[in-house]
């Protein structure tokens, strides 16, 4: 060989290995995958088959960076996909009781409609989360935008049927617990009409059971409007025989089963188990006993009436010894136009004891009554 031939070998020789070295050829599409340097395989896809029953592709990083990291412009960065009848799409493992199994993050600076993670399940749950201890799953907000805003740490929309959160508390306290909060542990709102803020209910005990223990329960009243309509603080309603639409118990002492700060108004029978103590309630009675009866009298029950409208009226008289007293005389009530007019005329009054007889009222229209302290 001549030293020209020799001098071409040599340079063919070197340019090779450099073009090995740099691995722009056999990193190329079609060239072989080289370890330790960057990799390009231009439009063209890579793809690994294996029927192992191991990982088909394993990597292990031992310093502090990422495994295996997918980035892309406009598609996924890393997709899971598993068609056989088991098995999942993306499977993440964590042995470090501070790690996480899988971990996704949003860095955008800009408020959307993105986030870290998006579940679609279509026809099944979008996220199932199980937990041997404490939380399944664990909601944190810490910011919002502007200056009066505030961020919920789970949000739910329901559909149809459903409720936009369901608690299920078969084996535990509860099916939903709230605890404290800046106005309320629970805030419920509702803006249809006839559709209540809040619906309970209990096919075998207590629907609502509330305790204010060291200081006094409030109750938001509600807007006007349709079957629950009025400021009630709360409402409640039964149509259950021998039910109670809103139900107080106590232990006795100085405790309270059911307590008004104010003025109370019963639209119906007042029916009193037991002693009445301090009642101030008050019935419209006819002075049937033809003299006057003064405030503070004591008056027994002489029988009954019915006004002119069709109501019935008490008729009292001045009680004598070992009648059944009643009440006391609390004021005279004198007739006023539109008003129920009681005439001096004889009328006959049904008596407890003796059957009929004709009594002859006064010109007062009638006294108003009030029962004794403690009398039934």
């Amino acid at each position: 060989m001549s030293f020209r031939e020799r001098t071409r070998f040599a340079t063919v020789v070197a340019v090779g290995l450099a073009l090995v070295v740099s691995g722009v050829v056999a990193g190329a599409a079609g060239g072989n995958f080289i370890l330790g340097q960057a990799n390009s395989a231009g439009s063209a896809n890579t793809s690994l088959t294996t029927s192992s029953t191991g990982n088909a592709l394993l990597v292990t990083q031992n310093g502090t960076g990422t495994a295996i990291r997918g980035s892309t412009g406009s598609g996924s960065g890393i997709a899971g996909f598993f068609t056989s009848g088991s098995g999942s799409g993306v499977s993440g493992v964590v042995a470090n009781q501070n790690s996480y199994g899988v971990y996704a993050g949003n860095d955008s600076a800009n408020e959307g409609t993105g986030a870290a993670v998006r579940a679609s399940g279509q026809q099944n749950e979008g996220i199932i989360a199980t937990s041997a201890d404490t939380n399944a799953v664990r909601a944190v907000v810490t910011g919002c935008d502007g200056f009066l805003c505030g961020g919920n740490g789970v949000s739910g929309t329901g559909f149809g049927f459903a409720a936009g959160v369901f608690g299920n508390g078969t084996d535990a306290v509860a099916g939903l617990w709230a605890q404290e909060g800046l106005a309320a542990a629970v805030y419920a709102t509702q803006s249809a009409a006839d559709v209540p803020a809040v619906y309970a209910d209990s096919s075998a005990g207590t629907a609502v059971q509330g305790f204010g223990e060291s200081g006094v329960a409030y109750s938001v009243t509600t807007s006007a409007g349709g079957a629950f309509s009025g400021l009630n603080g709360v409402y409640g309603q039964t149509d259950v025989g021998f039910g109670a639409g809103v139900y107080g118990r106590s232990n006795g002492g100085f405790n309270f089963a059911v307590y008004s700060q104010g003025n109370a108004y019963v639209t119906g029978n007042f029916t009193v188990d037991g002693t009445c103590t301090g009642c101030t309630a008050a019935a419209l009675a006819v002075n049937g006993s033809g003299s006057t009866l003064k405030q503070g009298d004591a008056v027994a029950l002489d029988g009954v009436s019915t006004a002119p409208d069709g109501t019935i009226l008490l008729v009292v008289r001045a009680a004598k010894k070992d009648d059944a007293v009643i009440g006391v005389v609390d004021r005279e009530m004198k007739a006023a136009p539109a008003s129920i007019k009681v005439g001096g005329e004889k009328r006959s009054v049904k008596q407890n004891r003796s059957g009929e007889k004709d009594v002859t009222s006064p010109s007062r229209m009638g006294l108003m009554v009030a029962p004794l302290t403690s009398q039934r």
